[in-house]
């Protein structure tokens, strides 16, 4: 009972290895590896997309007049190319991205097609350089009224480490100045004072 999926895992497995992985990029157009090399008399290409579940695209290149034939929803945005048999998807979209398998039937060998797998995985570009972001940050405002602070240290400028954010030089340093004064007065009035009482009990 277990041969079974493990038989199973390994077809996965082998299926994941033989995958061919491309990129493209949302709004672009991509196109797959050329076929043309694969044999000389090619019969029949036929594309399947696994999203969607069905056939997309089929091309007889050995017909007189290269038939093609391609999915509906899809032909607006397809074209196999006759000289290297690539298939071309334009303006890619995010819904694209999946598996995708080609079937390549030979006429020197119709019992034995060969089969090309890929994995397209569309992205988005950025706007901008890496790590930006659109739209970009606005730049930020001062309200109308207000007094932007500078970098200056001047009065109204950003205030020093340990200042008073809401300390303004310019109206307070004349008051801080007097009041030094009078402290300093006050306490050499006390020396004095005191002096003067010590002398004329000296005397007396």
């Amino acid at each position: 009972m277990w041969l079974c999926p493990l038989l199973l895992a390994m077809g996965a497995l082998q299926l994941a290895c033989s995958q061919t992985r491309l990129e493209g990029f949302m709004g672009e157009s991509l196109s797959f590896p050329a076929l043309r090399p694969v044999a000389p008399d090619i019969a029949r290409i036929i594309w399947f997309s696994a999203s969607r579940g069905t056939h997309i695209a089929e091309a007889k290149p050995l017909s007189r007049e290269f038939r093609t034939d391609y999915d509906p929803m899809l032909r607006p945005r397809l074209a196999l190319h006759r000289g290297n048999l690539s298939l071309e998807i334009t303006a890619l979209q995010l819904s694209d991205s999946g598996v995708y398998q080609a079937t390549v039937d030979i006429q020197s060998n119709p019992t034995q097609p060969q089969m090309f797998d890929y994995e397209l995985i569309i992205r988005v570009r950025q706007l901008g350089p890496p790590g930006s972001t659109w739209p970009p940050p606005q730049e930020p405002t001062t309200p109308v009224g207000s007094r932007a602070r500078t970098s200056t240290g001047d009065p109204g400028g950003t205030p020093r480490p340990g200042e008073d954010p809401g300390h303004d030089k310019s109206r307070c340093g004349g008051c801080s100045c007097a009041l030094k004064g009078y402290v300093i007065a006050a306490v050499y009035g006390t020396l004095l004072l005191t002096v003067a009482v010590v002398h004329i009990k000296t005397w007396s």
